[in-house]
C-alpha cells in the first residue's frame, strides 16, 4: 500500500503543471485591450513584471536582480559589486584561516562575519527595496495611463485597461 501511494505521488508530481505558492494574478490567455500609442516598450515591460517566490530566489543567486527588473541599473550594479566584494572577503578570510591550519579566529573571524552580514544585508535590500521600487513604478505608470484610458475606446464587455496589468 505504501509503494502504491508513493508511485501515485510520484506520477502526480510528474503530471503537475505548475507549483505556485502564491495566487497567480496573470493569465496569458485573456483578451488584451489596445496599448496606448504613447506607451514605450520599456514601460510595457515594466508593467508586465511581477514579483514572487521565483524572483526572491533569483535575487538570492543574482546580486541586484530585483533592481535590474525594476530598471534601476545603477543600484543593481552597486549591489552586484557589494555582494561580489563580500563573497571575495569571505573566501579570502577562509583561505587565510585554512593556510594557518586553524579555525577562523581574530581578525579573519571578524572579516568573515562582516562580509556575511554585508552579503545578507545586500540581498535583503535588493529584494525589499527592489520590489518596492518596482511596485511604485508600476503604480505611477498605471496612474499615468489610467488617466488617459478614458480617452481611449475600449469595448465595454472586455477587461478594462486598469485590470490588465
Amino acid at each position: 500500500m505504501r509503494r502504491l501511494i508513493l508511485v501515485l505521488l510520484f506520477f502526480s508530481a510528474l503530471w503537475a503543471e505548475d507549483f505556485m505558492l502564491g495566487h497567480q494574478f496573470k493569465d496569458e490567455n485573456f483578451y488584451f485591450p489596445p496599448i496606448p500609442a504613447q506607451m514605450t516598450q520599456a514601460e510595457f515591460d515594466l508593467l508586465s513584471q511581477d514579483s514572487g517566490l521565483k524572483e526572491m530566489l533569483y535575487a538570492a543567486v543574482v546580486p541586484g536582480y530585483m533592481h535590474f527588473v525594476a530598471q534601476e541599473e545603477t543600484v543593481g550594479y552597486v549591489l552586484l559589486g557589494t555582494r561580489l566584494a563580500s563573497y571575495t572577503t569571505m573566501i579570502a578570510s577562509y583561505a587565510i584561516a585554512s593556510n594557518e591550519l586553524s579555525q577562523l579566529s581574530g581578525s579573519t573571524k571578524v572579516a568573515f562575519d562582516v562580509a556575511l552580514l554585508v552579503a545578507v544585508g545586500s540581498y535583503l535590500f535588493d529584494y525589499i527595496a527592489g520590489e518596492y521600487t518596482l511596485n511604485a513604478k508600476q503604480n505611477a505608470l498605471r496612474y499615468h495611463y489610467g488617466k488617459t484610458a478614458s480617452t481611449l475606446s475600449f469595448d465595454g464587455n472586455r477587461l478594462s485597461f486598469s485590470h490588465t496589468f
